[in-house]
């Protein structure tokens, strides 16, 4: 009872009485037939039932769990927010909590973690967060010792991108010809970013001619690596 078997089974069953009435013999509530190989991985219950003519009952019950051998590595990932994480380099908020997850086909028996190189240390679900940029080492271990490990760095980045506008500003006044400019950064790169006058995509980092007269309307939104958002809006109008 209870035993781990890390290959297929036979389960060799004999229910004995001369004068037998009735035997029930059931694996996972469904009938086993005798000479019936298990072989896939799994929890499993046994239950052995006799009844002679008399009356005379007995039982048993067995429970056992296959572990089929495994060769292969176990998997094991970062996730933040329930979504895993496939890059190597991962810029994000100080805010941001990771957790590591792992699975094989045999069990996991073990994740460690190792932060910045120093040592490596169980890990117990808990989530992680980090407020400078980090070299996190991960390995989980399965129930027949086979190892996968991983690296991911961890870029910190609190500070909101840049929108400089040349050449305009709010509740500007302006004549006809007047040209302007968008630049936008971020020390760790742009997400997505949109500009637009009056509803209309702009370029960046290029010269724009305004000779449309009357009130207008500039709007830049830019969107960092990690989430951070800045925009601008100016209002202005242009004389003919």
């Amino acid at each position: 009872n209870n035993g781990i078997y890390y290959e297929e089974v036979l389960p060799e069953i004999e229910i004995i009485d001369e004068n037998l009435k009735e035997s029930i013999i059931k694996l996972n509530d469904s009938i086993f037939i005798k000479g019936t190989i298990i072989k896939e991985s799994g929890d499993y219950e046994l239950y052995c039932y006799g009844e002679d003519k008399a009356g005379n009952k007995a039982s048993n019950i067995l429970h056992f769990t296959i572990l089929v051998a495994d060769i292969d590595n176990p998997l094991v990932w970062l996730e933040s927010n329930g979504k895993k994480l496939v890059d190597e380099v991962i810029v994000c908020r100080s805010e941001t909590e990771f957790v590591v997850k792992a699975s094989d086909s045999s069990g996991i028996k073990s994740i460690d973690i190792c932060v910045d190189g120093i040592n490596w240390q169980k890990y117990n679900g808990e989530a992680l967060k980090f407020n400078k940029e980090t070299s996190l080492n991960y390995r989980a271990i399965d129930n027949l010792g086979n190892i996968t490990k991983a690296r991911t760095t961890i870029q910190i980045d609190d500070e909101c991108p840049e929108i400089k506008i040349y050449g305009i500003e709010d509740k500007g006044v302006y004549e006809a010809g007047r040209s302007f400019w968008i630049n936008i950064g971020d020390y760790y790169g742009i997400a997505e970013w949109k500009a637009e006058l009056d509803g209309v995509a702009q370029p960046i980092n290029t010269s724009i001619v305004l000779n449309t007269s009357g009130e207008h309307q500039l709007e830049v939104v830019v969107i960092d690596k990690a989430g951070n958002k800045a925009s601008n809006i100016l209002h202005f109008t242009i004389l003919v």
